[in-house]
């Protein structure tokens, strides 16, 4: 479900923004697509929301993940930002990742 919950339970992980473009060659259909995994963590230091974002990192950067209709051809980790939000004085640690995709088979309208 792809819902934002009422009041999440923290430390959490959240999906947050994605770009997709274009990345087609003259001979394959593909994609570039920027995303965005936030960690939320209600401790008294950055050092948990650090350390949940290093177990995401490590599991997905260049990670053989299998995409039905599709073949991944990269997925690369790009930076870690983490911060205390002023509002909540919730940490987070932002990971930005780039994934290139190709299609493999034709998708039906």
């Amino acid at each position: 479900v792809d819902r934002l919950l009422a009041r999440p339970l923290l430390p959490c992980i959240v999906f947050g923004e994605m770009e997709t473009r274009d990345y087609s060659t003259a001979t394959e259909a593909g994609e570039e697509h920027r995303l965005t995994i936030a960690v939320w963590s209600q401790a008294s230091g950055r050092r948990e929301a650090e350390e949940i974002a290093e177990w995401v990192r490590l599991r997905l950067h260049d990670a053989p993940l299998t995409l039905a209709g599709h073949a991944l051809v990269s997925l690369a980790h790009l930076r870690t930002r983490t911060r205390r939000q002023p509002k909540t004085g919730l940490f987070s640690a932002e990971l930005r990742f780039r994934a290139v995709t190709e299609e493999t088979e034709a998708i039906s309208p």
